[in-house]
């Protein structure tokens, strides 16, 4: 069974891949894609879910190598030729088939990881150094830290589901973006079954309000700068039913999203950390009866491989090893890694030990 269905995943990937709907969405020009060359749409994005890490040339021999099962390399393209037919693709094209894999995988594939029936997921935030090429530094902007020489920064965020170890959504955007701003555009990727795991650097009422909304439920590790934190810390107590009214700077946010600002019935969490420190966490599960307080710090703790993750893309597959020197090719080779990265490194594994529910919704 599960054989048959990746093979139905396969050339379900095949026929979006070959479809002519999908080269139209995602070539820059109608122009585009109309001449046989060497390079036609299905080729050049294929070599680019290839992992690409070294030259131009030496990537593209050792692509058609494998492509034409030949015993040596042979130069069949030439690195210009590549970066002429790279300028007619859309990145977008790289996000739209991994949503469609994603669809496929969590409507197909019948078994799966949950948390209390929820699909677990950690939105995460990190940053990618980039070259110094004056388009990208204008497009990406710079960083200057307080020692060392001023570089270029591009600030990324995904959407990860942690239990089953697949990016459901990625972004990359100009390092003045702020994390909160990416989690409201990770939102739109946000299910009524799904919960998620946030560090500290994101609470906030309005952060709260969208996520709840959408009939999303958070756990959250919570700064004790908050006053309604410090008094609950100060209270002694392990768990407390709040009514989070909203800050002014909320209100603006929450005016602008559309939401009203009434008071968010939540829940704060005392952890003890074996090193004596008191960690507060603040969630939307305010059942006590079925989300008991001693079920929290493990809860939290399972946003782990969100981290781990980050480390594999930046070592492993070098998502900051880009193949071009224009902002576009950044973010083509950026979301076709992560796209690979989905394809080859946890989708096997998953397709083993088992994947989530349906994210349609209805």
């Amino acid at each position: 069974m599960l054989s048959k269905i990746c093979a139905e995943l396969i050339e379900y990937l095949k026929e979006i891949l070959n479809s002519s709907q999908f080269v139209e969405r995602h070539k820059q020009s109608q122009k585009d894609f109309i001449r046989q060359r060497k390079l036609p749409f299905q080729t050049l994005f294929l070599f680019f879910i290839n992992f690409i890490k070294g030259s131009y040339q030496d990537e593209l021999d050792h692509y058609f190598k494998a492509l034409f099962r030949l015993d040596i390399p042979i130069k069949f393209v030439s690195k210009m030729a590549l970066s002429l037919a790279r300028k007619k693709l859309k990145y977008d094209a790289f996000i739209e088939f991994n949503r469609h894999l994603i669809e496929f995988f969590y409507d197909r594939f019948q078994h799966k990881k949950t948390w209390n029936g929820f699909n677990l997921l950690a939105i995460d935030g990190s940053t990618l150094k980039l070259f110094k090429y004056k388009e990208i530094r204008q497009h990406f902007g710079m960083l200057k830290p307080n020692k060392g020489p001023a570089c270029v920064m591009a600030r990324i965020s995904q959407m990860f589901d942690v239990l089953n170890k697949v990016t459901i959504d990625t972004i990359i955007n100009p390092y003045h973006v702020g994390e909160r701003e990416l989690l409201h555009s990770h939102m739109l990727n946000l299910l009524p079954n799904d919960l998620l795991l946030l560090d500290r650097g994101y609470p906030a009422y309005w952060i709260f309000n969208l996520i709840m909304s959408l009939e999303g439920n958070f756990c959250a590790r919570i700064s004790k700068q908050w006053k309604v934190v410090q008094n609950f810390v100060e209270s002694g107590a392990q768990e407390s039913i709040i009514d989070l009214q909203a800050s002014y700077q909320s209100k603006i946010e929450c005016d602008e999203i559309g939401l009203d600002t009434k008071p968010l019935r939540l829940r704060l969490i005392r952890v003890e950390l074996d090193t004596g420190e008191i960690e507060v966490l603040i969630t939307s599960l305010t059942n006590e009866r079925k989300f008991p307080h001693e079920i929290f710090m493990d809860l939290y703790h399972k946003r782990w491989p969100v981290e781990v993750d980050y480390l594999f893309m930046k070592e492993r597959i070098e998502i900051g090893n880009f193949s071009g020197t224009s902002v576009l090719s950044v973010y083509q080779d950026f979301h076709a890694k992560v796209l690979a990265k989905n394809l080859t490194c946890n989708l096997p594994d998953i397709s083993i030990t088992g994947s989530r529910c349906n994210r349609e919704k209805g």
